[in-house]
């Protein structure tokens, strides 16, 4: 009876090893990772704010940028691993030609533990992932 019990757990385990190492990767998860941030600026003309976002945009390290004049808040996405903050409000000051300041928005409780639960799950299982990070 132990026996059946054992065979039954090793087969269940190698089950799960074999469809974690088979299936499709998550695109999501071949993305570069990115981090938010928010600039608040003085004062900025409503033209110069579409001139600042169209070159941020086309910055190679920033996703995503927006810029709201009549707010005076810029925000934006950027590969963290590329590029660290202080080149990075660099970048948004045009080089101090715009005064701004790094806006920090109240946290709104912890993190949600249910990814940090998965990551472990499926690195335990997926022996390829150990090796190819």
């Amino acid at each position: 009876m132990m026996r059946k019990i054992l065979i039954l757990l090793v087969v269940a385990y190698a089950s799960f090893v074999a469809y974690a190492n088979l299936r499709f990767e998550n695109p999501s998860a071949q993305l570069e990772p990115v981090d938010v941030a928010t600039f608040t600026v003085d004062s900025i003309a409503a033209d110069e704010a579409t001139a600042l976002q169209k070159m941020l945009i086309d910055h190679p390290n920033i996703t995503a940028a927006s810029v709201n004049a009549s707010g005076g808040i810029i925000g934006l996405t950027y590969h963290f691993e590329k590029m660290t903050l202080e080149e990075l409000e660099k970048t948004v000051s045009v080089n101090g030609k715009y005064s701004i300041k790094e806006k920090v928005f109240a946290s709104s409780g912890g993190k949600c533990p249910v990814h940090g639960a998965f990551e472990f799950w499926d690195k335990a299982v997926a022996f390829h992932r150990f090796v190819n990070n």
